[in-house]
């Protein structure tokens, strides 16, 4: 590493946040990433190695002059779901609920719905990597020991939203996501 080194990365590196020319320092950030990979020796190609290899092939990209530049939307840049979005978390995602958007994670808390009484019991909390309501139910309903049969699911006759179990579940929970 060269002597700049410690002053490129005295802070972290964002395309859209850094005042002054943010993608020359972005395409820096992926010139070291190389570099760095390139001279770890074999012993010290670990976890941490493999994720910054990760990082760097779904950000960056060698275009036809030989020249690494930022990876865009239609040079096949993983979507938000699928892009490691933390190198010290490689399972945390990007999420976009509403107009809330975030790194991290998803939690989704099941709770009784009874019209008898006020209040309601959680049952079951998951936290999940941002994934949709419907991808969540099976195992929110495993866990619950609720039967396939006796869960709504999208399209289905049983008349409820997809979170929200059949009127045949004597239980009567209902699942609720907070990202």
């Amino acid at each position: 590493m060269d002597a700049d080194w410690a002053t490129r990365y005295g802070r972290p590196v964002r395309l859209l946040s850094q005042p002054g020319h943010p993608v020359t320092r972005l395409k820096q950030a992926g010139t070291d990433a190389c570099l760095l990979l390139q001279n770890l020796p074999p012993r010290r190609r670990g976890p941490r190695a493999e994720a910054l290899r990760q990082i760097k092939a779904q950000n960056f990209l060698v275009d036809a002059r030989s020249a690494l530049r930022p990876r865009t939307e239609n040079d096949g840049r993983p979507k938000g779901a699928a892009r490691i979005t933390s190198p010290c978390d490689l399972g945390a995602r990007q999420a976009i609920r509403g107009n809330t958007r975030w790194n991290g994670y998803r939690v989704h808390i099941t709770e009784t719905s009874d019209a008898d009484t006020r209040a309601n019991l959680i049952t079951d909390i998951a936290t999940t990597s941002p994934i949709r309501d419907t991808q969540a139910l099976p195992g929110i309903h495993a866990r619950l020991h609720i039967p396939p049969t006796a869960a709504c699911s999208p399209g289905n006759a049983g008349g409820g939203k997809a979170n929200e179990p059949g009127p045949q579940d004597p239980r009567q929970s209902r699942s609720v996501s907070a990202p």
